[in-house]
């Protein structure tokens, strides 16, 4: 029931275009620093973007989201915050059905809807901002020294006392952000935990098959896909989430209700008979 909830909560109407999204910044961002580009041309990416469009479905009819294609021959997919989903050449090239496919987005679907880029990132900015303060810190400390002869001792000690008062300050906040990055790092395999039961959700309220994230999985540990992404991000060992997935699907199988006799098992059209798939 929680994990209904929180679905239902994340589900919100947004209404400005994903381009302008500060995702789209560092996904660009991270695509220049390895000399790589969105490929607008692949016959396959209006087909990703169908199936992330019927992922969002039940949002507003006019969600910022956009997937996309990467020219990469890496085995990969991810968020580069909400709105922002890219999958590689490489991982199409592993022939995900439209289920697995689902599952895939679904997962990276939901680290945007629950903010994790935007939370991982805050400790670096963070602590880019205290260099930065430390920087002009040492700048006043020799701006000081230099007005030294024309200050008298007393406005000396006293610019000489707020100089260390900041000081102290700052490394203090350094400290902070620093134990804030620690905590970043123990939440990350929750994170994906969470990433994973509400993407799985997500596909299945599209439509789509519960296990497709789950087959998909295993078709990139097939593949030896290597666990960190195009923006340096480690994702856990498939291996690691494979067990969580399988041991999460036999509990939704013992809670799910016994299924109508009057349709089949691998009927996938919603009650009006029209199918949610693209």
């Amino acid at each position: 029931m929680k994990r209904l909830v929180l679905l239902a909560c994340l589900l919100t109407p947004v209404c400005v275009h994903a381009q302008e999204w500060p995702g789209w910044k560092r996904l660009r961002e991270a695509l220049a620093e390895q000399q790589l580009e969105i490929s607008r041309d692949d016959p396959r990416q209006p087909h990703v973007e169908a199936v992330g469009r019927a992922l969002l479905a039940r949002q507003n009819p006019r969600p910022p989201w956009e997937f996309v294609v990467v020219d990469s021959p890496k085995v990969d997919a991810g968020c580069g915050g909400e709105g922002t989903i890219y999958v590689t050449r490489g991982l199409l090239d592993l022939e995900l059905d439209d289920d697995e496919l689902a599952g895939i987005l679904g997962h990276e679907v939901a680290h945007g809807m629950m903010h994790h880029v935007e939370l991982n990132q805050q400790p670096r900015l963070q602590m880019e901002q205290a260099r930065l303060d430390q920087q002009k810190a040492l700048l006043e400390v020799e701006e000081l020294e230099r007005q030294r002869s024309r200050l008298s001792p007393e406005e000396f000690a006293r610019r000489q006392k707020e100089l260390a008062r900041k000081a102290l300050e700052l490394q203090e906040r350094i400290a902070i952000i620093q134990a804030s990055a620690k905590k970043v790092e123990l939440n990350l395999r929750a994170q994906e935990a969470d990433a994973d039961s509400i993407g799985l959700q997500l596909a299945r309220l599209a439509g789509y098959r519960e296990d497709g994230l789950v087959t998909a999985l295993a078709k990139v540990q097939e593949a030896g896909g290597n666990p960190q992404n195009l923006a340096g991000y480690r994702h856990p060992p498939v291996a690691y989430r494979l067990t969580r997935l399988r041991q999460l699907l036999q509990l939704l199988k013992a809670l799910s209700p016994p299924q109508s006799p009057d349709r089949s098992p691998n009927d996938q059209t919603s009650p009006g008979g029209t199918s949610p798939r693209p």
